[in-house]
């Protein structure tokens, strides 16, 4: 052809022809041992499956496809194999913090945990799958939100009874104050809602320094409130003699002269069952009881029969919500978790109608070990806190 070049073997001497073939052969022969390795496809990723044959797509070799594709036995069997079932737990209860060096130092909440700051995000973590059979609990507090409480954990699997026994499973218990110990054989779960003070007396007290020497009516030392006036009288300095009564027995004490006053320590104060005559004396914000308590008032709208001034200063005590450390005893542990997360998921939920509850704070620094749970339940919604901004930012 005229103008076209061609290569022909034949063209070659026969001497250097027998050459060129020679060091082809040689070339093959050296290439031979790395051909399985050229010809071996990369590993499948898990749950693929490689094509029998060459497929391309868009210009480029696809090596892989899922089960769903094709009809081969490896396909079938894919198709075919159960997953495994998942199985809810609560993860293995690791030892017990350490108590801490200071106990007045305050444990920080997880980033983004703020006060006030959790949102809907709260009600998001499930609660544990920790059996069928409900958890029985007892729990030392205010009887008329117990009750509520109660009734609001009983479909969640928590038994909750109202106690008033010193070894009750979880209490209020007054929050301790900077630099003071921190209360042993006891883990926090939350900081809770302020407990009122109410000191209600007759005749011509007026102050809580006219209690000096006299009789005050208090409840038991195993309940919150009893705790909470206690704590008042050693903080203003001034010296009584305790009555101690039943619940709800302090105004029979006063009306039947067993006592000169009497405190009622609660976050809702109702006070309908005060004898006739008496007031509510003044609690004065001043000396320890500041590093103690927080300033609040009583006001004559609230309370018409008990003051005749427009309001009457007291104070506040902040509560924490504590449990008997556990250790590592599993069942226990257990136990508190599941109460944790029901009682958690129910304030996030609104599902606790008393308006003090909105006053509870998970997220808060507490003064002593934060129990596990309770830890574990807030990072988790702190990452779901993190995804609903994000979300919303975007």
């Amino acid at each position: 052809m005229t103008g076209v070049a061609r290569f022909e073997l034949r063209a070659i001497p026969h001497r250097s022809r027998r050459w060129i073939v020679a060091a082809f052969g040689f070339l093959l022969a050296l290439g031979a041992p790395f051909a399985p390795l050229a010809e071996a496809a990369p590993k499948a990723p898990p749950g693929m499956i490689p094509y029998d044959k060459p497929v391309f797509k868009n210009g480029r070799r696809v090596l892989w496809h899922g089960p769903s594709r094709g009809g081969g036995k490896a396909a079938k069997a894919a198709k075919g194999a159960k997953a495994a079932p998942k199985v809810a737990s609560y993860p293995k209860a690791p030892a017990p913090a350490p108590a801490a060096e200071n106990a007045s130092a305050p444990i920080e909440p997880p980033a983004a945990v703020t006060a006030g700051g959790l949102g809907a995000a709260v009600a998001t973590p499930p609660v544990a799958a920790l059996g069928a059979d409900p958890v029985r609990l007892t729990i030392s507090m205010d009887a008329r939100l117990g009750a509520e409480l109660a009734r609001t954990l009983a479909p969640k699997g928590v038994d909750l009874a109202i106690s008033t026994a010193a070894d009750a499973d979880l209490a209020l218990i007054p929050m301790p104050s900077a630099g003071a110990p921190a209360p042993k054989g006891l883990v926090a779960i939350a900081r809770m809602f302020d407990c009122h003070v109410a000191l209600i007396g007759g005749g011509g007290l007026r102050t809580l320094g006219d209690l000096a020497g006299k009789r005050v009516a208090i409840p038991s030392e195993t309940t919150g409130a009893g705790r909470v006036a206690r704590r008042l009288f050693a903080a203003a300095a001034t010296p009584v003699v305790f009555v101690e009564t039943e619940a709800g027995g302090e105004p029979a004490a006063l009306r039947e002269g067993r006592a000169d006053a009497y405190v009622v320590a609660s976050p809702s104060l109702r006070l309908d069952d005060a004898p006739a005559g008496t007031r509510l004396l003044s609690v004065p914000y001043t000396g320890a009881v500041r590093d103690q308590f927080l300033p609040a008032e009583l006001g004559r709208a609230t309370f018409p029969l008990l003051i005749d001034r427009d309001t009457v200063d007291t104070v506040a005590q902040p509560m924490l919500l504590a449990a008997a450390d556990p250790g590592r005893n599993p069942a226990r542990r257990a136990a508190f978790a599941r109460f944790t997360e029901a009682f958690f998921a129910a304030l996030g939920a609104g599902a606790l109608p008393d308006a003090n509850w909105r006053d509870v704070n998970p997220a808060a620094k507490l003064p002593i070990s934060r129990f596990e749970a309770a830890q574990v339940w807030l990072e988790k919604a702190s990452l779901e806190k993190a995804g609903i901004d994000k979300a919303r930012a975007n």
